[in-house]
C-alpha cells in the first residue's frame, strides 16, 4: 500500500464528514455567487444593491463592524501565511533531525525556537509601527476625519487597535499549536503537512497575481468614489465643513471626479459595470479617482480572496485528522461566519460592489479545489517513484 495522506483516505466516514461539510459550503457559495454575478453584471442591479446595503452604514454599531473588518482584511492573510511558512520550516527541521542521529540540527534545536521568536516579534514590531502611523493619519480630511469612510477617524482607530490585538494573539496561538502540538503528532511528516502549507502559499501567489493584474487592468472605482460629490454635500449638511474644506484645499488625495478645478470633489459620471475599462488598461482616466497602486482599485476583492484563502488552512489541515471534534465544529462555524461577515462588511461601507465579491468566489473557489486534486495526483506519483 502507498503511504497516503490521511486527507485522501476516503474510506473513513468521519474524515469524509469534515470534507463534505466544507465542500457543501463551498458549492453553496459558488452557486449563490454565480447567480449573483449574472444579475450584478447589469450595472443597474449592482448599483441598486450598493444603495441598499449602504443604508446600514448610518447605524453606529454597523460602522464599527464594517470599518473593523475592512482594516482586519488588509493583513489577516499575512498571519496565516506566516503559519504556513513556519509549518515548512518546522517540517524541514524534523526532516533534518530524523535523517541521522546526533546531527547538528538535533543538537541545536534552540535554533528553531529562535526562528519562532524572531518571526513573531518581527511581526509584532512591524504591526505596531504601521498601526501607530495609521492612527489619526491624514487621508484627506486632516487628523480628525476619514475621507474614505467619510466619518470621524475614531472608527478607524478602534479598528486598528482591535486588529492589532487579534493578529498578535492569533499569531502567538498559531505558533504554539504548530510548535508544540503539530510536531508531537507522529503523522506530522507522514501526512505531509508541508505539502498542505506549500499548496496554500502557491494559491496565495497565483491568486494575488491575478487580483493585482485585474485591478490594474480595469481600475474600477469603488461605490463611494461614484457618489463622492453627494457624500461631501451630506457632510456639509452634517456640519462637517472643516473636513470638506480641508479636502478641497489639498491635492494629495483624489477620491471623486475632476470637473476641471483639480478638486476631485464630484460624482463620477457614467456607468461602471465590472467589465468596463477605466479609460485604458492600467491607465485610468486622469479626471477620475486616482490611486497609487494597481491593487488599490475595486475589482475583484482582495479582502474576500484573503479570507477565502484562510479557509484553505481549515480545509487542508482540519481534514488531515480523522476525527470530527467539537473544536473543529466550532472553528468551522466561526470561519464560515467570518467569511460571510467580511463579504458584507466591505459592501456596507460603500466600498466593494456585489459583483466584486461574487466574481472573486467564482474563480478562487475552483482554483483552491483544482490545486487540492492536482496535489493528490502528484503525491501518488511521488509515492510510486519512492516505491520503485
Amino acid at each position: 500500500m502507498l503511504i497516503m495522506n490521511n486527507q485522501f483516505r476516503i474510506k473513513n466516514k468521519k474524515l469524509n464528514l469534515v470534507a463534505i461539510i466544507i465542500g457543501s459550503f463551498a458549492c453553496f457559495l459558488f452557486l449563490v455567487s454565480l447567480i449573483g454575478f449574472l444579475f450584478t453584471s447589469f450595472y443597474s442591479i449592482d448599483l441598486k444593491l450598493a444603495i441598499f446595503f449602504e443604508k446600514g452604514f448610518k447605524y453606529e454599531i454597523v460602522r464599527y463592524w464594517s470599518v473593523f473588518y475592512d482594516i482586519l482584511g488588509t493583513t489577516e492573510l499575512v498571519v496565516f501565511m506566516l503559519f504556513n511558512i513556519m509549518v515548512l520550516i518546522e517540517s524541514w527541521f524534523l526532516f533534518k533531525i530524523k535523517k541521522q542521529n546526533n546531527n547538528f540540527w538535533k543538537k541545536n534545536k534552540w535554533l528553531l525556537k529562535l526562528v519562532y521568536i524572531l518571526v513573531y516579534f518581527g511581526f509584532v514590531i512591524i504591526k505596531c509601527i504601521t498601526t501607530y502611523f495609521k492612527f489619526n493619519a491624514d487621508n484627506g480630511f486632516g487628523n480628525s476625519g476619514d475621507a474614505i469612510y467619510l466619518l470621524s477617524n475614531k472608527y478607524r482607530n478602534v479598528g486598528l487597535i482591535i486588529s492589532l490585538i487579534i493578529h498578535c494573539i492569533g499569531l502567538f496561538i498559531g505558533f504554539y499549536v504548530i510548535n508544540y502540538k503539530f510536531k508531537n503528532d507522529p503523522s506530522y511528516l507522514v501526512d505531509k503537512y508541508w505539502i498542505q502549507a506549500s499548496k496554500i502559499l502557491f494559491i496565495v501567489f497565483v491568486s494575488y497575481t491575478i487580483i493585482v493584474l485585474l485591478k490594474g487592468m480595469t481600475s474600477r472605482p469603488y461605490y463611494y468614489n461614484i457618489i463622492y460629490g453627494d457624500l461631501l454635500e451630506q457632510l456639509r449638511l452634517d456640519n462637517h465643513n472643516d473636513w470638506v474644506d480641508y479636502y478641497l484645499n489639498q491635492s494629495t488625495f483624489k477620491y471623486g471626479f475632476n470637473i476641471g478645478d483639480n478638486k476631485y470633489a464630484n460624482n463620477i459620471p457614467g456607468e461602471w459595470p465590472w467589465y468596463k475599462i477605466n479609460e485604458s488598461l492600467f491607465k485610468p482616466d486622469k479626471n477620475s479617482v486616482q490611486y497609487k497602486h494597481w491593487f488599490d482599485w475595486a475589482f475583484p476583492s482582495g479582502h474576500v480572496a484573503a479570507t477565502l484563502i484562510i479557509g484553505c488552512t481549515f480545509f487542508y489541515f482540519l481534514t488531515n485528522n480523522q476525527k470530527l471534534t467539537l473544536i473543529k465544529i466550532i472553528l468551522l462555524s466561526l470561519y464560515f461566519l467570518h467569511l460571510i461577515s467580511m463579504s458584507f462588511a466591505i459592501v456596507v461601507n460603500r466600498g466593494h460592489w456585489i459583483s466584486d465579491i461574487t466574481f472573486t468566489y467564482l474563480w478562487l473557489l475552483p482554483l483552491i479545489f483544482i490545486t487540492h486534486f492536482i496535489s493528490l495526483k502528484l503525491i501518488v506519483k511521488w509515492e510510486n517513484k519512492k516505491k520503485l
